[in-house]
């Protein structure tokens, strides 16, 4: 077991207060079993763990220089330290000394243990003899950090030990609630990221796929006026496309279904360029009688319901002369519709 250091080595002031070294060597002497030794024995213990100025002071007492000591008495350890004692204990200003007890209040990081303990501490130069152990609880009560603890106390009149107790339980569950609260925390916030993340994927593939489906407006538009269908000719579409008008029509150069004459590849070398030759005569109208003939530049023509009524034969006069199934029929050049009479019809 190791021994208290030196109680004051050198001038100044002691770096362990009396009482406290006081404390520290009367269990020294005691584990090493100075209660068997002879009073001059324990008393050369004494004043060698006073150190070179302790002792000086202690030789200089006015009890010593007289002798006092020199029978070697029984208790002359304990003589000895009623004089240092005296000597090193300061003096105490018990006004102040209460005040610093009842004006200490626990800390927000210090524990209901450590606090009791300087309490105690405190209340030693007090002098609250009897009263120490009550007014240590009144204490805990007026000053502890913990508004619940101090709720807890005032419901009930308990010793200090109860007090103590009470207090400690309320600590360690305050301590587990906000071990308990944390991990809740991180749990609800590693799921709300992992939904976030799959949000984040969602309407990144709603994003992918909105891409896919709709075209930029924009390049829509110049993209529309770079397209051109094969079967009209017309820009803007395409030949799938249903706003396609060839898509039923028949052709007037080749006679196939679905494109027009003027975008047909099919070269006919027995046309001629004053010859007008009409293939298609259609009934809009429900009806045979009447027949419809659009003249465009030196051209006609006739839509039918896919059934040839005849050929035109026409002059570059001012009016030409058409023979629909050897009749005869003049036609105005520039007009746009010419409609035949019944009577010509019936010839």
């Amino acid at each position: 077991m190791s021994s208290p250091p030196p109680f004051l080595a050198t001038p100044g002031e002691p770096p362990i207060p009396w009482k406290q070294w006081k404390k520290m060597f009367s269990t020294y002497l005691l584990a090493i079993g100075g209660d068997r030794y002879s009073p001059i024995r324990r008393q050369a213990i004494l004043l060698h763990h006073l150190g070179i100025e302790g002792k000086r002071i202690y030789e200089d007492l006015p009890e010593v220089s007289l002798g006092m000591g020199d029978g070697q008495p029984s208790n002359l350890i304990e003589m000895s330290l009623q004089m240092l004692d005296l000597q090193f204990t300061p003096k105490t200003n018990l006004v102040l000394e209460r005040h610093k007890f009842f004006s200490r209040m626990q800390g927000a990081d210090e524990d209901v243990a450590s606090y009791v303990a300087t309490l105690r501490g405190l209340a030693l130069s007090c002098r609250f003899e009897q009263l120490s152990d009550c007014l240590i609880k009144d204490q805990i009560v007026r000053c502890a950090y913990s508004k619940k603890i101090r709720e807890k106390l005032l419901m009930k009149d308990p010793s200090l030990e109860e007090a103590i107790q009470v207090a400690k339980r309320m600590e360690h569950t305050a301590v587990w609630l906000q071990e308990m609260d944390v991990s809740n925390k991180e749990g609800r916030q590693n799921v709300i990221n992992e939904i976030k993340n799959k949000g984040k994927f969602i309407i990144s593939e709603e994003k992918k796929r909105s891409t896919r489906n709709w075209e930029d407006p924009n390049r829509g538009k110049s993209d529309a006026r770079e397209v051109k269908c094969y079967r009209c000719g017309a820009p803007g579409h395409i030949a799938s496309s249903k706003m396609c008008a060839a898509r039923n029509a028949i052709c007037r150069n080749c006679g196939k279904r679905g494109h027009f004459a003027k975008v047909c590849k099919f070269k006919n070398n027995g046309s001629s360029d004053k010859d007008h030759t009409i293939q298609d005569v259609q009934d809009v109208c429900g009806n045979l009688e009447e027949i419809i003939l659009t003249v465009e530049e030196n051209s006609i023509d006739l839509a039918h319901d896919e059934k040839a009524i005849g050929e035109l034969a026409l002059s570059e006069s001012e009016w030409d002369e058409a023979k629909v199934n050897d009749s005869v029929m003049e036609l105005g050049a520039h007009s746009s519709v010419s409609c035949p009479t019944e009577e010509a019809s019936s010839r």
